[in-house]
């Protein structure tokens, strides 16, 4: 089976152990956008390149084409007039999902590496996608009797505050921290380390768990959704519910040298039947049934709303004018170009697309929103005003955020009371966590 593979790469991220684990099953041709000396069968400049054209132009014939979200920008369009299959591989609903519920709509199937995000997705789409979770590399994570010599470990991003807050309890341990570091200098790391912190963040099953563990490193890791299906908590990895709790655990197993390395070698007997090769030979026969073509009536919208949420707006613009032009009233294009123009700065043209809309429905919860958003840069008490009666009848994360920032320093409570509901409408957002943990600790 031949398989164009498509995606934005950069060295020893998800897309390219994918890439090295397909090339084991299928005849496979690369291509994308590329970063930091990543190299593609095809390397191509344009993210937005019309994919439908280029694969006509190919030598190479594809049966399906394969698509993997990545960190590197590569966001092609007429994905919908592809002729043969299409599959979307998403890598981080978690942060994406926003956007992502647009983009799945351009394909025929899609997989998942997130099994909460099956049911969110499926609301927006006439598919269910496929489970399948995140693995490791084999090739590039693996122990070579290293010395364990550092106690803990953390190798990642800092940007998240509970990050920090678990790292400073646990620095009288002499923890280490690495960010920026890749591949050989990763593995190398886990392989000197007794026990590696992990932060499944939103209670998403990382892949950290997995390469960590395939060096022969304890991982210390709070709750995730299907973790406890792969690794048994004081028998394969060590589960903390609380910052309390983690520090009571790594003091006692940095005591017991003898269960840490018991425990250590059963995870990486857990890590070795979870690779990457392993996931793909699992869905291998997947691809071969892939044989339906969807219809895509909206492609063009779902692509100006996926524009839109990702902040390219320029490409949300294009595919707009070109809907408008099909219908001058179509409410969901108005209020996009509303929101566009808003988002840029651009007030007069927000408020000229607002009342194009308004006039079509004007009890319409965006057409509120917006209204109250253009009034804020008014004024900001009518604003408030206007945020206040659409949290009355709606339940809504902006709204109750942007309102718990106005709060802050008049009504401390009533601003944590806001971030608590908005949390509760949408758990993976980022913005209200931080800002209530901010408040809480200081």
């Amino acid at each position: 089976m031949n398989i164009l593979l498509c995606y934005g790469k950069h060295p020893f991220t998800t897309g390219e152990f994918i890439e090295k684990s397909l090339r084991k099953y299928f005849n496979v041709f690369s291509c994308g956008t590329v970063l930091n000396g990543a190299k593609h069968d095809l390397t191509i400049t344009d993210p937005y390149i019309d994919i439908y054209s280029l694969i006509k132009s190919l030598d190479f014939k594809p049966d399906l084409v394969f698509f993997i979200e990545s960190g590197v920008e590569f966001f092609p369009i007429n994905i919908d007039k592809i002729k043969v299959p299409t599959i979307y591989y998403s890598i981080d609903a978690h942060f994406n999902y926003n956007w992502q519920k647009n983009y799945f709509y351009l394909f025929d199937y899609a997989f998942i590496t997130f099994r909460q995000f099956i049911d969110r997705v499926s609301e927006f789409i006439d598919y269910t996608p496929i489970y399948l979770p995140h693995g490791y590399d084999s090739s590039i994570y693996f122990y070579k009797n290293e010395k364990k010599d550092i106690n803990i470990s953390f190798v990642g991003d800092l940007s998240r505050k509970n990050r920090l807050k678990l790292i400073n309890k646990l620095k009288k341990y002499d923890i280490k921290i690495y960010t920026n570091i890749w591949g050989e200098e990763v593995r190398k790391i886990y392989s000197r380390s007794k026990l590696v912190l992990n932060d499944n963040t939103f209670g998403v099953l990382n892949p950290r768990n997995f390469e960590a563990s395939s060096c022969r490193s304890v991982v210390l890791a709070n709750p995730a959704v299907d973790l406890e299906n792969f690794f048994k908590d004081n028998e394969s990895i060590i589960i903390y519910n609380s910052i309390e709790e983690l520090d009571k655990k790594v003091d006692f197993l940095l005591k017991n040298s003898e269960l840490l390395d018991k425990i250590a070698k059963k995870a990486q007997e857990v890590a070795f039947l979870n690779t990457w090769d392993k996931r793909i030979e699992s869905v291998r026969d997947k691809f071969f049934s892939f044989k339906e073509k969807r219809e895509k009536s909206f492609a063009k919208l779902s692509y100006a709303l996926m524009f839109l949420k990702r902040g390219i707006y320029s490409k949300s613009y294009e595919f707009l004018q070109v809907l408008l032009k099909e219908n001058p009233n179509n409410f969901i294009v108005l209020i996009s170009l509303a929101k566009l123009y808003l988002n840029i700065g651009d007030y007069k043209n927000a408020e000229i697309y607002l009342e194009k809309a308004k006039s079509l429905n004007s009890e319409h919860f965006n057409v509120l929103f917006l209204d109250a958003l253009l009034t804020l840069n008014k004024d900001i008490n009518k604003g408030i005003d206007k945020l206040l009666k659409i949290n009355d009848k709606y339940k809504d994360y902006d709204v109750k955020y942007i309102l718990s920032l106005f709060f802050l320093n008049s009504q401390k409570n009533l601003s944590i009371k806001l971030l608590k509901e908005a949390i509760e409408i949408d758990p993976y957002r980022f913005e209200a966590r931080d800002k209530l943990d901010e408040i809480l600790t200081t």
